[in-house]
């Protein structure tokens, strides 16, 4: 606190802080100030300096899980992204093969050519 205070330039503040420690009101006080409700509804009670303390265990366990749930997420999306990208080569090759089987069909080629369209649309998707 006394950090806090004398970066802020809080003088004034500090001089009392220092003053009340000096004072027998303090053991008491600080006792009392050492107890902390385990209930969390009771936390919201409670200043916020402590919710920012006694909260960091189950901040730092909700960030675990977090980090756990993110790391799954990238996962999949690679796998998916992979996946994508392998069915992607593939139509690529059917529509390759197929252009070279209908030289001579128009309605053939004019499907490919929708196909083609089509396909470029998804590879602005997978890059």
């Amino acid at each position: 606190m006394k950090e806090f205070l004398r970066f802020n330039k809080y003088q004034s503040t500090l001089e009392c802080f220092e003053a009340e420690e000096r004072t027998k009101l303090v053991t008491s006080k600080t006792k009392q100030m050492n107890v902390h409700p385990e209930d969390p509804r009771d936390l919201e009670t409670c200043p916020r300096l402590y919710r920012f303390f006694d909260s960091d265990k189950s901040a730092a366990e909700r960030e675990r899980k977090n980090d756990g749930k993110m790391s799954k997420v990238e996962n999949l999306l690679e796998k998916t992204m992979i996946s994508a990208r392998q069915i992607f080569a593939v139509a690529v090759d059917c529509v390759h093969n197929m252009s070279t089987i209908a030289k001579d069909n128009k309605e053939m080629l004019e499907k490919i050519e929708n196909y083609k369209i089509q396909l470029g649309k998804y590879h602005g998707l997978l890059i």
